[in-house]
């Protein structure tokens, strides 16, 4: 019986070294990912989140339309939770938004909440645009060419109850990602996207005949680009809404 040739082993044997160091690159990348990042404190989340206010910052209410202080007929708030909370029944806002979307009109009221851990990032969206951005995990490598994220209101109702002018909303919203390289892309770029559904416990006084509520969003718009194991890659758009809050139209 012939012997392999001594080439040969040695390539197997190089084969193999290749291999489990692929297969530990790739687990150690999937430890990494799931890594819960160090939270900031509540009581700082809240502090920065009120000196938005203290320092009168344009506030959003949408993509096109900003509130500006000080303006007539408006409250703005932190909440205990540090949640931003802004009322507002200024006509001319109102009619602002209602250009934008059609279920703000006849409104005599508009109440915005922002989720306390993404005050920051949503007053600062200003149609963020991405830069050219390369991340490596492992073997892989994710990269972002061009791509938007702006401010949006999701079209299907949040069920509410009304009772004693009280309106109360008990609802969990979870972020969506149009496909799998959208969702490991956003957690190897680092772009802050809640992947847990985000959970909403708000009640206020109305003396309102109708209230309708809507999710108040991010919408991610981007280019991306997956290399893996330097020589595989895959292209593709990816769309995202994450929900950072929620807005009701009072009428």
């Amino acid at each position: 019986m012939e012997k392999a040739p001594r080439n040969h082993i040695g390539f197997v044997i190089l084969f193999v070294i290749i291999f489990l160091a692929v297969a530990i690159l790739i687990v150690f990348w999937r430890v990494q990912a799931d890594e819960v990042l160090p939270e900031v404190s509540k009581t700082t989340l809240i502090a920065s989140n009120k000196a938005w206010i203290e320092t009168k910052t344009p506030i959003p209410l949408s993509e096109r339309t900003t509130l500006s202080f000080p303006t007539d007929e408006t409250q703005v708030e932190v909440a205990k939770n540090g949640d931003l909370i802004v009322n507002t029944t200024n006509k001319n806002y109102l009619k602002k938004l209602t250009n934008e979307n059609i279920n703000t009109s006849g409104a005599k009221g508009y109440r915005l909440v922002i989720f306390a851990d993404k005050v920051s990032d949503y007053i600062n969206n200003s149609q963020y645009r991405y830069p050219t951005a390369k991340e490596i995990a492992g073997v892989t490598s994710y990269q972002i060419n061009c791509g938007t994220r702006k401010i949006e209101t999701g079209n299907k109702e949040i069920p509410l109850v009304i009772k004693n002018e009280q309106a109360t909303v008990k609802a969990t919203l979870a972020s969506q990602f149009s496909n799998k390289l959208a969702e490991e892309a956003s957690v190897t770029l680092k772009l802050g996207i809640n992947k847990k559904s985000a959970s909403i416990d708000d009640t206020f006084f109305t003396k309102a005949n109708q209230v309708k509520a809507y999710p108040k969003n991010l919408r991610y718009d981007f280019n991306v680009m997956k290399n893996a194991m330097f020589f595989f890659n895959e292209k593709t758009q990816a769309d995202i809404t994450e929900p950072i809050g929620i807005e009701y139209v009072i009428k």
